[in-house]
């Protein structure tokens, strides 16, 4: 699991570099690839299997696009900055899970927010895990925080990459949290649960494309959208349209991302 986790990000900032153009194009494509797997099983489970109860189908829908809103602005800020973030950076960037995993366990177990996904027990971490979550933090902060004060280390829009990637990582684990809490808290099959975020998700990211038109996402005007998606396409087919496209032999490289993140993630709900 670790080699594939490895492989699949490195195949990301691959695919990335390909289709640098066409962010929010694979942002959308890498969300909506999984929504006819997911209701596939879940659809197979419902017709041949008990696994689907009633209780999970009157599960309140608006829970996933909480789920699906928070993994919709992670993905959409992780593509962006990836794509104007070094690997090694974004490697020890991603190291900043942990504490935050730690930090939105002990906010999801406060009384007052019980009222959205259930109680759950609060989290009982001992001096080290603080200890250990410190040493991360010092690290990460005390290697990124000269690289955005220097202005001659990254360029303008590499150290706007590099906020945006760092940022995304707060909605992203708030994301993957709930949505454990959910399977795991109301008893949900992992696949239902996956179903429905994932069709969140996509909706959601697809009401972000208007902040594309910002100059930290790409400055592109409304206008040129039935363009963009068509040019995006081409580009996913190696066809490159503008100066700056390096397409060829995108499809290889995006097409084994999504093949292996698939597998990736089948797995891990298995």
């Amino acid at each position: 699991m670790i080699t594939i986790g490895s492989l699949n990000r490195i195949l990301l900032k691959k695919s990335l570099n390909k289709m640098e153009n066409y962010v929010f194009f694979i942002s959308l494509l890498l969300v909506g690839i999984y929504i006819p797997i997911f209701f596939a099983i879940v659809w197979y489970f419902q017709l041949f299997t008990n696994r689907i109860t009633p209780a999970m189908l009157s599960f309140p829908k608006y829970k996933f696009y909480m789920i699906g809103g928070l993994g919709a602005i992670a993905n959409f800020l992780l593509l962006f900055g990836a794509a104007l973030t070094p690997g090694p950076i974004q490697l020890l960037i991603s190291q900043l899970s942990l504490p935050l995993t730690m930090l939105i366990s002990i906010i999801i177990a406060l009384p007052s927010l019980s009222f959205i996904f259930g109680r759950s027990p609060s989290p009982s971490f001992k001096w080290n895990n603080y200890l250990g979550a410190a040493v991360i933090l010092s690290g990460v902060f005390t290697a990124i925080i000269p690289q955005i004060i220097h202005s001659d280390s990254l360029s303008k829009s590499s150290t706007t990459g590099l906020i945006v990637y760092t940022l995304s990582t707060l909605p992203l684990v708030s994301s993957t949290l709930l949505k454990e809490v959910t399977i795991k808290r109301h008893n949900i099959d992992s696949h239902y649960v996956s179903a429905w975020t994932c069709l969140a998700q996509f909706v959601i990211t697809a009401l972000l494309y208007p902040l594309t038109t910002l100059p930290q996402f790409g400055g592109r005007p409304l206008s040129d959208t039935p363009s963009y998606f068509v040019n995006g396409f081409k580009c996913l087919c190696g066809t490159s349209t503008l100066i700056s496209d390096r397409c060829g032999g995108a499809y290889w490289t995006v097409g084994t991302y999504i093949f292996m993140n698939i597998i990736f993630n089948l797995v891990l709900l298995a």
